[in-house]
């Protein structure tokens, strides 16, 4: 009998720190929030350009993103935004933006990169062919 009590409290033991451990991780899950998307607004053939962070923007109904334009959109971590949802920018003490050309040096297109900042997060670039 000694012996089943054992057990038993073996077993609950092993019940509880299995839920527990689930929990933790559903926690985990449910407090990460979904990227957002900035657009760029401005001429991808210029580097000061792509790298202002000015010209990125939640809400950018001037970015088409026509076929030959490179610097298109990117998605960030909300954390790194400033500003009220749905009209947000990038906020440039978390992230600082540069720019790689992909072109040539007579016929220049540009691409963000993440230059520096205090966020540990990175951008991840959309940009068209």
């Amino acid at each position: 009998m000694k012996n089943l009590n054992s057990y038993a409290m073996a077993i609950i033991a092993l019940v509880i720190a299995a839920g527990s451990t689930t929990l933790m991780s559903f926690n985990k899950i449910a407090n990460k929030q979904s990227d957002v998307t900035l657009f760029f607004d401005g001429d991808a053939t210029q580097a000061s350009q792509v790298s202002d962070p000015g010209n990125w923007a939640e809400d950018n109904p001037g970015s088409t993103c026509p076929g030959s334009k490179k610097a298109c959109s990117m998605e960030v971590s909300p954390a790194d935004l400033q500003g009220a949802s749905g009209s947000r920018t990038l906020n440039p003490t978390k992230i600082i933006l540069g720019a790689s050309n992909t072109g040539t040096i007579s016929n220049p297109t540009y691409v963000p990169t993440k230059a520096g900042g205090s966020s540990s997060n990175n951008i991840t670039p959309h940009n068209q062919d």
